[in-house]
Parts: structure tokens; C-alpha cells; sequence
């Protein structure tokens, strides 16, 4: 179950890349949506629902434990029997709809019709639960558990990519005393570079000689 859903192959090629310009393109939001979240969107399509609506707790237990078989089968090509798919998908939908009453919730879509709501969250959980896994697995690879010297070190990339910024109080940030918190570093360094894309990286819309100004 700790597998990572195979996905489509990687951008490019970050062999000489510095260690943070490899994290930031690999946890870019489009190489985790090819490698991690179109791979489960996929498993999710594959599935065919037999009938959308189920009026007994039996009959939506049966086609609950059926999903989930299905999609570890596809994400991490691992076989569950039918008690341990059922209690799984149970204890992800008693998550999935904690704010609505749980399995309770589950069982009133299925009743009217929307067995597909059911499967979507938990074809959402499997892929959020990805999404975590591989965003763990890169941090650790840019800077493994305990590597203080090479968590430093992302930490001081970050710093010289804001020297302006830091002006004056660039000497009094030693990357040494942020080692063990690099990942909320990087995690801030990561929202703002994407704030950035956002504003800036849209094509300007194009002129319409006609528009009433």
C-alpha cells in the first residue's frame, strides 16, 4: 500500500540541476498531476458502475468493498479480499464524510442515486494520500531524514534566491538554524513561486479592436 501509482514519465532531464531546482520541477502541480493524480483519475474512469442507486446497507457494502478493490488494484497492484476492501472503504468514507454523518451520508447518496459520489471520495482519499506520499518521497530524496548538511543547504538556496529581499538581514539568517524545518522553507519558497506564475506566466488577452472602452 505504500506504493506510488506509476505514471506517465518525467519532464525533462535535472541531472545537472541544483538540489532545489530538481525539488521545485518535481513538485511542480503539473508533474504531480501526470505522475500522481491522472494515473488515480484514470483508475477512477475505468470503473463501471453497475447501478446508480442502492436501496440496501448489503448491496452498497458489496459495491463500497468492489471500488476499493479496484482501485488498489490499479494504484498499487495489491489484492484486498472483500472484508478488508469493505472495512477500508467504510473508515474512508466515515473520513471523507465525517461533517455529514460518515457511512451514514454514504449509504443516503446511494439511496438516491449518486453511487458515484461514494466512489469519487474515495478515489479522492487514494489520491490525496498519493499526493502526500510522493511530495514526502521527493523531500527526502533532495535531503534524506537526519541530513542536516544537505537540508542546510536547500534552505541557503532558498536564502540566495531572496537576497534582495533580505537586504541587510541576509547575514543574520544561517540556513544551519532552519536545517530541520527545510521542508516549511521550501513549502513557503513554493507558494510564492507559483503565486508568481499565476499573476505573471498568463498570456496577456489579446486586443479587440471592437470592445467599447
Amino acid at each position: 500500500m505504500n506504493a506510488q501509482p506509476k505514471g506517465h514519465g518525467a519532464h525533462g532531464d535535472h541531472d545537472h540541476a541544483s538540489p532545489l531546482e530538481t525539488l521545485v520541477a518535481a513538485l511542480d502541480p503539473e508533474a504531480i498531476g501526470e505522475k500522481v493524480v491522472a494515473p488515480h483519475r484514470e483508475i477512477r474512469g475505468n470503473y463501471k458502475i453497475g447501478k446508480h442507486q442502492l436501496k440496501t446497507h448489503k448491496d452498497v457494502s458489496e459495491e463500497v468493498a468492489k471500488y476499493v478493490q479496484h482501485h488498489f488494484k490499479g494504484a498499487y497492484k495489491g489484492e484486498l479480499d472483500s472484508d478488508e476492501a469493505y472495512a477500508t472503504g467504510h473508515q474512508i468514507l466515515e473520513r471523507a464524510f465525517e461533517r455529514e454523518g460518515g457511512y451514514q451520508h454514504a449509504l443516503n447518496l446511494a439511496k438516491q442515486g449518486k453511487v458515484g459520489e461514494i466512489l469519487d471520495a474515495i478515489a479522492r482519499f487514494y489520491e490525496s494520500q498519493s499526493q502526500q506520499r510522493y511530495i514526502t518521497a521527493q523531500l527526502h530524496k533532495a535531503a534524506e531524514p537526519g541530513d542536516l548538511e544537505a537540508q542546510a543547504g536547500l534552505v541557503k538556496e532558498v536564502f540566495n534566491k531572496h537576497k534582495k529581499r533580505l537586504g541587510e538581514h541576509d547575514d543574520l539568517l544561517a540556513p544551519e538554524m532552519f536545517a530541520q524545518n527545510y521542508a516549511q522553507v521550501v513549502n513557503e519558497y513554493l507558494q510564492g513561486q507559483r503565486g508568481i506564475k499565476e499573476t505573471y506566466g498568463k498570456k496577456p488577452k489579446a486586443h479587440d479592436p471592437h470592445a467599447h472602452h
